[in-house]
């Protein structure tokens, strides 16, 4: 039998933020059964670089704006009120080439990698390339690993 215990999170509230996501739901709420964080990337800009989840199925869903989405080597578009799903295995990115914000909704199936969101610095795209190796050391404590540079932002 599950110890997590029910709830209503008020809107713009966050059980904590994860280096700019904001967790809405993680391991110790839902007794380890899933992960969910809300995030936002202005206009013009790159996500996180292609990467793979071993542990965790994680899927996103567009509240607002349109995202650019990578799933292994496919690339499309996923306006507002679109559902993206990348399984754990499947080498996944996003990232912001519009104009306007984007805003997102994560799941991931089952919680955990929040703990890495919160580990990782908060713009990863920024970083000295001597930081990488730290990353990628980072990541592969739980289960994720790098595959793959970005989408670029530039125009």
């Amino acid at each position: 039998m599950s110890r997590a215990k029910p709830y209503v999170l008020a809107p713009g509230a966050e059980i904590r933020d994860l280096n700019g996501l904001a967790l809405k739901a993680g391991t110790a709420e839902t007794d380890g059964a899933i992960a969910v964080y809300e995030g936002a990337r202005p206009g013009h800009t790159s996500g996180p670089a292609l990467h793979v989840h071993d542990c965790e199925d994680e899927a996103l869903y567009v509240i607002e704006g349109e995202a650019t989405v990578q799933l292994g080597d496919e690339v499309s578009t996923a306006a507002s009120g679109s559902f993206i799903w990348m399984p754990r295995g499947v080498p996944h990115t996003f990232a912001n080439l519009g104009d306007a914000p984007l805003r997102l909704l994560g799941f991931a199936v089952p919680s955990g990698v929040e703990e890495l969101f919160a580990s990782l610095p908060r713009d990863q795209r920024q970083l000295d390339p001597a930081k990488i190796a730290e990353i990628d050391e980072l990541a592969g404590r739980y289960g994720a690993r790098t595959v793959g540079p970005p989408i670029s932002a530039c125009k």
